[in-house]
């Protein structure tokens, strides 16, 4: 299945092993994201390496890691649809996000809100997209 990752989720994978962990790592998901979502998480190194309690090098190794299981899509091939995003978001900067799922087809996996008071594109939970999943 093909979903865009938000970036809080990735927020989420980084700062303790769970079942988001796993999800991302599980290759039952084809991931994308923005190629923006990759700066915003590097934003937050500090804070997450804080949080995890890593030190600053692991945490680096961790995002790469991540991301070595999310395609970034470059901004020119969803920006067409930012417009559109715009009227449907209330988090403004989450636009990215929104425009992209518009122009892939396919659902976002959030745990914000704001996704899912959206009607466009089909929002899913961690909770819920563990429970679509197959288990193997």
């Amino acid at each position: 299945m093909r979903v865009v990752i938000d970036a809080n989720i990735v927020l989420a994978a980084l700062m303790k092993p769970s079942k988001t962990q796993e999800l991302i790592y599980s290759k039952k998901l084809q991931l994308i994201s923005p190629e923006f979502c990759l700066k915003e998480i590097r934003k937050y190194s500090g804070l997450i390496a804080e949080k995890s309690g890593k030190t600053i090098e692991q945490t680096e190794l961790s995002i790469e890691l991540i991301f070595s299981e999310i395609k970034l899509i470059p901004k020119q091939d969803y920006y067409m649809h930012k417009q559109t995003a715009l009227k449907l978001i209330k988090d403004k900067k989450d636009w990215p996000f929104l425009a992209l799922a518009i122009a892939e087809n396919t659902p976002i996996w959030s745990n914000d809100k704001h996704f899912q008071d959206q009607q466009q594109v089909k929002t899913y939970t961690t909770k819920e997209l563990i429970e679509k999943m197959p288990q193997t």
